[in-house]
Formats: structure tokens, C-alpha cells, sequence
């Protein structure tokens, strides 16, 4: 049986968390249930280039999906980006699994949003090694809008 979807596979240690269907079914049917991450055998679909800041990044594509509110989003990789975005700010909002891409360790991220319009959206990720449970946590960061340019 497949069971799809990080919040229904992930097995929880932890009691004071709601219990998961994985956790249901290891209760049920104990050492039978074994779990398998396929998101962790994700390839970069698409690589290009674009400048942020004024500098030339190498960008991976991990993901593109339509999502539920009539739009189509891809999350992007900056390839050897941390180091030059390691401190900017932070906005607040946290992301654990960023639609199901695998987070690295100290790597940097790129929601984009394609509106129904056609208009784009960005928001860009940083990864500084917070986990919760076993995942990386993805800090939105604040990058200047007219210094990135992303084709």
C-alpha cells in the first residue's frame, strides 16, 4: 500500500504530537509498516542561470506543481548561494518542507509563484541547520527587489 504526503508518513516519536496515519498503522500492524522517503530521490529538473544581488548563481529547478489556489509554483535551488545570503534578515516565516523538496543543510531556496494573471511572485529560503523532528527548517530571507533577476 502506498501512503503519499510527509504528514501522513512521518512516524512521530514524540506523544505530545497528533498521531500520523504512519503511527496508526505501525500501532496496528507493528514491524510490517516500513516507511520510504521517495522525495529524497529528487533530481534537479532544469538548471539555468540568473543574477541576485549582482552576482551570477547556477539555479536548479526541484519541483514545479500546480498548486490549489489556480496558480503554478517551482521551487528553485541557488547553487553555492549560503555563504553571500547567510545574513540577511529573516521575515519570520518558516517552511519544513517547502512542497516536499528534500532542504539541505546551509542552502538557499526560491518559491516562485505564477498568479493566474501571469504575474510572478518570489520568496527566498535559507536553511541554517534548525530542525524539527529530522527536517531542516527553510527561513524566509529578504532579498532587494531590484537586485535580483531571475529568467
Amino acid at each position: 500500500m502506498g501512503v503519499y504526503g510527509s504528514s501522513h508518513i512521518e512516524l512521530n516519536n514524540d506523544s505530545n504530537e497528533n498521531f500520523t496515519m504512519a503511527d496508526m498503522l505501525c500501532d496496528r500492524y507493528k514491524d510490517n509498516v516500513h516507511c520510504s522517503f521517495v522525495v529524497d530521490m529528487l533530481q534537479p529538473v532544469d538548471i539555468f542561470n540568473a543574477e541576485i544581488n549582482g552576482k551570477n548563481y547556477s539555479i536548479s529547478c526541484c519541483k514545479d506543481y500546480r498548486s490549489k489556489k489556480n496558480s503554478f509554483d517551482v521551487i528553485y535551488k541557488i547553487e553555492n548561494a549560503y555563504g553571500d545570503f547567510k545574513d540577511n534578515a529573516v521575515t519570520g516565516r518558516t517552511e519544513k518542507y517547502l512542497h516536499n523538496v528534500p532542504l539541505k543543510e546551509r542552502e538557499v531556496y526560491v518559491k516562485e509563484i505564477t498568479l493566474e494573471n501571469g504575474e510572478k511572485k518570489y520568496s527566498f529560503f535559507r536553511t541554517d541547520g534548525e530542525k524539527q523532528k529530522k527536517y531542516n527548517i527553510a527561513n524566509e530571507i529578504f532579498i532587494d527587489r531590484k537586485k535580483r533577476s531571475i529568467k
